[in-house]
C-alpha cells in the first residue's frame, strides 16, 4: 500500500511538473517577437494612412507570432518543413515584415528630406516620381521663370525687371529698370551664346532652363 502511495505521489508530482512546464513554455516564447518601431520615421507623412498602417503592421508582427506560439506551439523563427501550417505562417510573417520595412524606409526618407527643408508636397514628388531633391528645386526654379518666356526688345514691365535681375545675378552689368533695351538684348544674346543656345536675344524655354541653373 505504501509503495502504491509513493508511486501515485510520483505520478502526481510528475504530472504537475509537466503541466507547469507546458504553461511556462507557452507563456515564455523562445524568441522576442516584437517589431521595434523606428523613432526616425516621419509621423506627419503626406499619406497619414501609411503611417497608420506602419504602426498596425508593427503591432501585428508581434501579435501574430505570439498567437502562433501560444496556440500552435509554432516558433516563427524556425521553419518546420514537415508542417504546411508552419510554412504558410512563416511565409505570411516574412511578407508582413518586408512590407513594414518598405513603409519604414519611405517614412525615414521623408523625415530626412524634411530636415533638409522640403515640405510634404515636394516630398510626394520626390518619392512618387523618383525625382531627386536637386531636380525638384530645378523644376521649381524653371516654373518661377516661365512668366518671362517670350520677352524681347521693346518689352517693359515687372517681367523685364525680373529678367534683368536674373541676368545681373549671372554676372551681367545691365540696368534693372524694367525696360528691355539694347543692353539687356546684348547681355541675353551673350548668355545664349555662352550656353550653346541660338543667340536670338529673345527669351525662350531653353534660355529659361539655363537661367534657372
Amino acid at each position: 500500500m505504501k509503495k502504491i502511495s509513493v508511486i501515485l505521489l510520483i505520478v502526481l508530482l510528475s504530472t504537475i511538473s509537466f503541466f507547469q512546464y507546458v504553461t511556462y513554455k507557452r507563456y515564455n516564447p523562445p524568441s522576442n517577437f516584437n517589431y521595434a518601431v523606428n523613432d526616425s520615421i516621419d509621423t506627419n507623412f503626406y499619406k497619414p494612412l501609411l503611417v497608420q498602417q506602419y504602426f498596425e503592421n508593427a503591432y501585428q508582427i508581434g501579435s501574430f507570432a505570439r498567437q502562433l506560439w501560444y496556440n500552435k506551439g509554432i516558433d516563427i523563427n524556425f521553419l518546420d518543413e514537415a508542417k504546411d501550417e508552419s510554412k504558410n505562417a512563416i511565409a505570411y510573417y516574412k511578407t508582413l515584415i518586408a512590407t513594414t520595412q518598405i513603409i519604414e524606409k519611405k517614412l525615414i526618407r521623408s523625415s530626412s528630406l524634411k530636415k533638409q527643408g522640403y515640405n510634404n508636397n515636394e516630398i510626394e514628388l520626390i518619392i512618387e516620381k523618383g525625382s531627386s531633391p536637386e531636380e525638384i528645386k530645378y523644376e521649381e526654379a524653371i516654373a518661377k521663370l516661365m512668366p518671362l518666356n517670350h520677352l524681347k526688345t521693346g518689352d517693359i514691365g515687372e517681367g523685364v525687371w525680373d529678367l534683368q535681375k536674373k541676368m545681373v545675378g549671372k554676372g551681367y552689368k545691365i540696368p534693372q529698370d524694367g525696360n528691355f533695351g539694347m543692353e539687356t538684348y546684348n547681355a541675353l544674346k551673350d548668355f545664349q551664346e555662352k550656353n550653346n543656345l541660338y543667340p536670338s536675344g529673345i527669351v525662350n524655354t531653353t534660355t529659361l532652363k539655363e537661367l534657372a541653373k
